[in-house]
């Protein structure tokens, strides 16, 4: 007896899947989603769970303020497409460096740069791991000059480093606290 190889698509009509069964009596056909229907619980519980990422902040530094600010919303536009959920997304304030160039053979300074690095956070969370590779591809590819890029669990010196320290605040904290330990 020769058998047909050739496979049959089927709406199954009690889970409106599409079934691929191969061709045989109708009674199979019939029978086939039923006996998914009755499958033991423990079966599901024993397909491997897809690992997934805690906070993951995905830093990137750059000197160009506008094209930082366009690549940001571009990482947050991507994450969004492929359904990741982007928890927060900020800015740390600038690393503001003064750069002094000398005059040849001598220790006078020629000119004088001030160059602000800036620097934007995007944090994702719980992101699968099948998906995260393709992310972090997808946003190096589309790195543009001049930006560096890195992606790191988030830590708690992350979260500290992102606010501005008010020293008027610290200074009269410490007045009060001199003021109150000169009553004692």
């Amino acid at each position: 007896m020769i058998r047909n190889i050739t496979k049959i698509t089927n709406l199954c009509l009690n889970c409106n899947k599409f079934v691929t069964l191969p061709e045989t009596s109708a009674v199979f056909k019939r029978s086939y989603c039923y006996l998914s229907q009755f499958d033991p619980p423990y079966l599901k519980s024993l397909k491997p769970e897809i690992p997934e990422y805690g906070p993951v902040n995905i830093q990137m530094k750059g000197y160009d303020f506008a094209l930082l600010e366009s690549y940001q919303s571009f990482v947050h536009r991507i994450a969004k497409t492929m359904e990741i959920e982007v928890e927060e997304g900020w800015a740390t304030p600038a690393t503001i460096s003064k750069i002094k160039k000398f005059k040849p053979n001598s220790s006078n300074i020629d000119c004088e740069y001030t160059l602000s690095l800036y620097e934007r956070n995007v944090q994702v969370v719980d992101v699968p791991s099948t998906k995260m590779t393709m992310f972090v591809e997808l946003v190096q590819a589309a790195l543009p000059q001049g930006i560096s890029l890195s992606v790191h669990e988030h830590q708690q010196e992350h979260e500290e480093i992102r606010y501005v320290p008010d020293y008027e605040l610290k200074e009269l904290k410490t007045q009060l606290e001199t003021l109150s330990q000169k009553k004692k």
